[in-house]
């Protein structure tokens, strides 16, 4: 892959290129990047031929658990009993082709996950959304989505009201504002007994459970598990290591009516 190469400096709140173990490669410094979405969006653009051999030196595989446990709950997606069958068909045999947004899809390796975990193209109809337009490159060129869209999740979402079975978001909140909505817009896009599921890295967790409290107690949604973790994050990156996790959220959207 070529390097990665700053031809000027990362809007304000962006993150530095850092040297990688090439030589003439760089990878970013992403551990202090903010929420502000051009700052990302030059990052991860300028990332982007780059970006999946980095993160999997790097130690990441919340894709991969992610599509595992939504695929353990493929039988229970549209369910809002709260039963004890949602891990067999029982409850709520799929007959239908699920559709899913992967919101903050990157380069695809979300996608790859979900493909590769069960949800093939005659199963499920996934929507890579992304703010990096040469991350969505790379994922097209991976064909593990459907459709694509660049999308800034700090902005209302551009889907109609119950468009998605499930939306996924790995790897991603850190980059978004808390009260940007973006959990609200998440709710409203899903259909009642949907399913959302996300991670959050452990230094951030306190700044958005406000917000999943607020959808809890308005009757928005429910947790469908206790959160997942703490997991290692990226464990052999030297900025975060130990002292920086992660935890899988997964929350079953309620009908408000």
């Amino acid at each position: 892959m070529p390097p990665i190469t700053a031809t000027s400096d990362p809007p304000l709140g962006g993150s530095s290129l850092l040297p990688s173990s090439s030589s003439n490669a760089k990878r970013p410094s992403i551990v202090k990047c903010d929420t502000t979405t051009e700052a990302n969006k030059f990052i991860y653009d300028a990332w982007a031929a780059n970006y999946s051999t980095d993160i999997r030196d790097w130690g990441y595989v919340m894709p991969e658990k992610v599509a595992q446990l939504l695929f353990d709950k493929k039988y229970c997606l549209g369910c809002v009993c709260r039963c004890n069958f949602c891990d067999t068909e029982k409850c709520n045999p799929q007959a239908k082709k699920i559709s899913i947004l992967d919101a903050g899809a990157g380069d695809g390796l979300s996608g790859l996950a979900l493909r590769d975990v069960g949800f093939d193209e005659t199963t499920a109809h996934i929507v890579g959304a992304d703010v990096s337009p040469k991350m969505l490159e790379i994922a097209k060129e991976r064909k593990c989505y459907d459709d694509t869209k660049v999308v800034d999740l700090n902005k209302p979402l551009p889907f109609a009201k119950d468009s998605f079975d499930c939306v996924t978001c790995v790897g991603t909140l850190t980059y978004v504002d808390p009260n940007s909505g973006v959990l609200d817009e998440f709710v409203r896009i899903t259909r009642p007994g949907g399913l959302i599921c996300y991670t959050n890295r452990t230094d951030k967790l306190d700044g958005w459970s406000e917000v999943e409290e607020h959808l809890d107690s308005t009757g928005r949604w429910y947790q469908e598990t206790d959160p997942i973790g703490p997991l290692p994050y990226l464990p052999k990156n030297e900025e975060y290591g130990k002292d920086v996790e992660v935890v899988i959220a997964l929350y079953r959207v309620l009908d408000p009516e």
